[in-house]
């Protein structure tokens, strides 16, 4: 309810004192609250235990000095439209259109980016794109393409053995030798 209470106050006052009533928005029913209009509102449906931020026409604006987002299972997730082929996360200078380079993690001693798949993984763990192309990729089995070359290492009696895989002819690059 203290929760409720709160946000209500923040968006009574976001949004030029207006008042949380369902009844009076055209749009979905079913709200346990919801304020705003048709074209950006913020609410609660009945039982549904989500909050919703929406802005169809238009952006959603979050500035503060330090931005924190949660979750309690560990998932995060960015939904698009079916049309478009990829989710993107862009950096930008603030209240500018000049774009910066993302980094993933910090200066602690931790990984900085996990990429995660399973088990007889057949696509990609990970792909570097241009202009919509793949220009090098991490397989699922670990191995790196760069254009239409596989670099393939293997362990040989102890022994690291580096090939080269393009279609089905694969080549020896580099063959380690043993410590004296």
């Amino acid at each position: 309810m203290l929760k409720h209470a709160i946000v209500g106050c923040v968006l009574a006052l976001a949004c030029g004192g207006g008042v949380a009533t369902a009844a009076r928005l055209q749009g979905p029913s079913g709200w346990a609250w919801r304020e705003g209009t048709d074209s950006g509102y913020v609410g609660e449906q009945a039982g549904s235990n989500t909050l919703y931020l929406d802005a169809p026409a238009g952006n959603i604006d979050l500035r503060a000095s330090h931005v924190r987002m949660m979750s309690d299972d560990g998932e995060f997730v960015f939904s698009h439209a079916r049309n478009a082929p990829t989710a993107s996360l862009n950096g930008f200078y603030l209240g500018t259109s000049t774009r910066t380079p993302i980094q993933i993690g910090d200066s602690e001693s931790t990984t900085g980016l996990v990429v995660a798949g399973e088990a007889g993984q057949k696509s990609d763990l990970q792909q570097w794109t241009l202009s919509g192309q793949t220009v090098a990729a991490i397989d699922g089995e670990g191995r790196l393409r760069l254009g239409q070359v596989t670099l393939d290492p293997e362990l040989v009696n102890g022994r690291v053995k580096l090939y080269a895989v393009v279609g089905s002819a694969k080549e020896l690059l580099a063959q380690g030798v043993p410590a004296p």
